[in-house]
């Protein structure tokens, strides 16, 4: 039987914007979902890890990173 999602995508999304709301550098973004999370029940913090990795890996792809070599273009003489 497939666990409940108590960390739906409402939930996840809304974590990610208030920590931009609660802290304005990465570093503290960082600190302020740690400590929000250290309050959350360990099959929350899974679910919210799975959705962190879900976002990260559509992020990574092939074609996003080509992205980045064509726009990446080191000046002459470097």
């Amino acid at each position: 039987m497939p666990r409940s999602r108590l960390m739906d995508e409402d939930a996840f999304w809304e974590l990610i914007e208030r920590s931009g709301r609660e802290a304005r550098t990465r570093k503290k973004r960082l600190a302020w979902l740690d400590d929000e999370l250290s309050r959350r029940s360990a099959e929350e913090i899974a679910d919210f890890d799975t959705r962190w990795d879900s976002v990260r890996n559509r992020a990574c792809t092939w074609d996003y990173g080509s992205g980045g070599q064509v726009s990446y273009k080191p000046s002459q003489g470097s």
